[in-house]
């Protein structure tokens, strides 16, 4: 064995990572060790940096932290945002061992060597680089599978129950002190670094992202045709009947795919038939980035059939699991009150039922009453249930969006479905059926940021979320082929110009503060439609345009005098 500086003495007393910095954890253990552990008295003891990489990758393949994790042909590519704000950069080749690295302090301008050290480059980035190829054993694909599940958990069970810590940490270890694991470095921990001009011009931008999102290598997503796409992830060996079929999305030959779609799409496909197959994703952003029809096409891209329920403020957990409603017999109009009803005004409909008017009476009450009506229902009277779109999903397998999940009131309700996101979970309905669900079903929850009325999503949900993607407005080329697809105006240049227009109006409203209104795609949409009727830019941009930015009169005519008026010009010349 050689000496390598990612392991010096140094390294073994660095600060452990939460929650394992605990002072009952004991470091080192004796009835747990990795499968590469030979010696005749065999220990496995945790060691910092390695557990912080094993975390650093978590949080990157499930969304809570920024970082990027790519491939580079047969080299991974790591992009690690250190807690001191530093910007690490890593590409390490398995087949040599070797490992360039290059630092970028705020405001990221100027590139620094990496030297390991006790202080913020204790080797973090360099145990992120190599975790994909450390991915590639299975022991270790087990162990860390189990780290983090439980992590997932919310670390609730003891410590003494989780082993994978402590196999991981000696898993690394023998792995690389047996030249398993290739790693050249040079003593005492100077690396080389990574060109500036080669991070500039691109030369390392990975061509596959694995997971997360870069910043410093920004990747240029390439366009995947729709024969490369549609129906190529599929996972299952089902057959749909006709009807089915009918609910799976067909993409429009003008449709760009968008880059989260194929991501989710691979995710799911590479994970069926492991211990936790990805089902949960969340994609927030603002209004008109596409999240509704990336959704569709993800459903697409899977050949599964596509549902959506779209959520309001007043949304309540039975909206979601389906509703009892009475049947009409005979054009008889039934007595009892509704759901609205009951939403709206439970005191009357309690009365409705029951001949007493309690002002305090809650919804919950209300509705237990209704059943008792049910229950005691006549032969004149029947009633049935209906599932909601998120139920037949979740009954079939299908692929169903949720939409808008942030604007409901009540922030228990979401928090109710929390057994649905769950593995191998089941729910109970109002009717008292327990439904499993399906291992083929997927959920996709989309959610604007932008809108007044939305607020953050409860952390249970999101620690639901095997991917979460930040949605952003595609670039103004995109846009414009997404605009005439959709409108099937040929004049490009004419639109280019409006969605200009658009942005600057966007980033106006920004600045002064206007909130009251919208400026996005669809309006841009409805601004070319109406330009393709009338030919008036200036006419069609007042009735669409113009008029969602505001409610105010003032607000208005301050848009269209500071980016409308000076835009006139180029738009009446494209």
């Amino acid at each position: 064995m050689g000496k390598t500086p990612i392991y010096s003495k140094w390294t073994w007393e660095c600060e452990l990572p939460e929650p394992f910095d605990d002072d009952s954890v004991n470091k080192r253990r004796k009835d747990v060790f990795s499968q590469y552990n030979y010696t005749k008295a065999p220990v496995a003891t945790l060691h910092g940096p390695t557990l912080r990489g094993i975390f650093a990758y978590m949080d990157i393949e499930t969304g809570r932290k920024k970082g990027g994790i790519g491939t580079l042909g047969n080299r991974t590519v790591v992009e690690y945002h250190a807690n001191s704000g530093e910007i690490q950069i890593a590409l390490y080749d398995p087949d040599s061992g070797g490992i360039r690295i290059t630092c970028f302090k705020p405001p990221y301008n100027a590139a620094s060597a990496y030297t390991l050290s006790s202080g913020s480059r204790t080797g973090t980035a360099v145990f992120l680089a190599i975790m994909e190829t450390a991915l590639k054993e299975s022991e270790f694909q087990k162990q860390y599978q189990e780290l983090k599940e439980w992590r997932r958990q919310g670390e609730s069970l003891s410590y003494s129950k989780i082993e994978s810590a402590w196999i991981l940490c000696d898993n690394f270890y023998r792995r690389i002190m047996e030249e398993k694991i290739l790693f050249d470095a040079p003593y005492p921990g100077i690396f080389d670094m990574i060109a500036q001009s080669e991070i500039s011009d691109g030369t390392i931008i990975p061509d596959q992202i694995l997971h997360g999102r870069f910043e410093m290598l920004k990747p240029v997503f390439r366009p995947v045709k729709h024969s490369d796409f549609v129906d190529r992830y599929s996972f299952s060996q089902r057959t749909f009947s006709g009807q089915e079929k009918d609910l799976i999305p067909r993409l429009p030959d003008w449709y760009v795919i968008p880059e989260q779609a194929v991501e989710i799409c691979l995710h799911i496909k590479e994970t069926t038939g492991t211990q936790n197959p990805m089902r949960n994703f969340l994609m927030r952003g603002p209004a008109g980035t596409g999240k509704t029809e990336g959704a569709k096409a993800i459903a697409a891209g899977l050949g599964l059939p596509y549902l959506s329920l779209t959520c309001s403020a007043n949304t309540e957990i039975y909206d979601l699991l389906g509703q009892i409603i009475p049947e009409v017999n005979n054009n008889k109009v039934p007595e009892l009150p509704d759901f609205q009803d009951i939403q709206m005004d439970p005191a009357t409909a309690y009365f409705k039922m029951t001949g007493s008017y309690d002002e305090n009476i809650t919804e919950e009450e209300v509705f237990r009453e209704l059943v008792k009506c049910m229950q005691r229902k006549n032969g004149a009277q029947s009633f049935r249930y209906v599932d909601t779109p998120l139920v037949q999903a979740m009954r079939y397998g299908y692929l169903v969006e949720l939409q808008e999940p942030a604007i409901i009131s009540n922030p228990g309700v979401l928090v109710g479905l929390n057994s649905l996101l769950d593995r191998c979970s089941c729910v109970t309905l109002p009717t008292g059926e327990v439904v499993a669900r399906h291992p083929d079903t997927v959920v996709v929850v989309t959610t604007n940021s932008d809108y007044e009325g939305c607020k953050n999503l409860n952390q249970s949900v999101i620690s639901r979320m095997d991917l979460v993607f930040d949605v952003e407005q595609p670039n103004i080329e995109t846009v414009v082929e997404r605009i005439c697809g959709i409108t099937g105006c040929t004049e490009k240049k004419t639109v280019f110009e409006m969605a200009k227009t658009v942005e600057m109006i966007q980033s106006q409203c920004h600045d002064l503060m206007i909130l009251d209104g919208c400026c996005g795609m669809r309006e841009l949409i409805a601004w070319v439609q109406s330009y393709m009727v009338g030919h008036d830019l200036e006419k069609s941009a007042r009735f669409t345009v113009l008029s969602a930015v505001s409610s105010d009169a003032e607000n208005r005519k301050a848009i269209y005098d500071t980016c409308f008026a000076p835009q006139l010009v180029s738009l009446l010349a494209g």
